[in-house]
């Protein structure tokens, strides 16, 4: 079986150490042959350290693929080399191709998590929140005009609070690319703008995004952009 794995390290300036390994094994994922859980294919942490989500897929030629993102604490009493996995949340079962977890990312105190499923009918990204025990979907979002193979949710972004993020859509527009802004709280998130790619270029714009702590700075890379130079936009 790839079960793959993810390694943690820990430094300071140019001194960096190996802290632990994860590996798909620790999911308790049901074992079929001809597996591959990906385990590790997409990560993110808190800013705090304290909290990190791990995205797997697995599928086989016997079942019908699931896609996980387990997520990790040291915040219940552990030390930083001792991290307890507290939860795991997952994608529609019913879609095949969806990608959850292709993309995510996690707020400064962790109560916060944002996952992208970019490939399912027209996309999706989801919020969660959670209190270091247990976290549930709060939220689904869905771009405005998005539609399929936009590619809804191949980036994601979060503020250091947790109440805005920005979702990139890069094939959004003939893979011009565009980007969704939202923000919300625990009553809900709604779109609350959207910035487009050059209309007249497949620059798959929001490809990456990047939000700073505030949610008042946003960096969108467009890799095609410029016949193929590539291009950093800043909002």
């Amino acid at each position: 079986n790839t079960t793959g794995a993810v390694y943690l390290y820990t430094g300071n300036g140019n001194e960096w150490g190996q802290a632990l390994s994860f590996t798909g094994e620790v999911l308790n994922q049901p074992s079929f042959s001809g597996d591959y859980y990906n385990f590790g294919y997409n990560t993110a942490t808190s800013p705090n350290g304290k909290i990190l989500a791990i995205s797997s897929n697995t599928f086989s030629s016997s079942i019908e693929k699931h896609d996980y993102v387990s997520i990790f604490s040291t915040e219940i009493g552990w030390t930083k080399n001792q991290w307890q996995q507290i939860s795991k949340i997952s994608g529609n079962s019913n879609i095949s191709t969806n990608n959850f977890g292709s993309s995510s990312d996690i707020n400064r105190n962790g109560n916060v998590i944002i996952v992208g499923s970019p490939n399912g009918t027209n996309g999706r990204s989801y919020i969660f929140t959670g209190d270091y025990n247990n976290y549930n979907l709060l939220s689904t979002l869905v771009g405005s005009g998005s539609i399929t193979n936009d590619n809804f949710g191949c980036s994601v972004s979060l503020n250091e609070i947790g109440d805005t993020a920005a979702v990139g859509a890069q094939g959004y527009n003939f893979n011009s690319g565009g980007v969704y802004i939202y923000t919300g709280n625990q009553n809900g998130w709604i779109q609350s703008s959207f910035i487009s790619g050059n209309i007249n270029s497949t620059a798959y714009f929001g490809n990456k995004v990047i939000l700073n702590k505030y949610g008042n700075l946003l960096a969108i890379g467009a890799p095609y952009d410029d016949l193929g130079s590539g291009a950093i936009y800043i909002y």
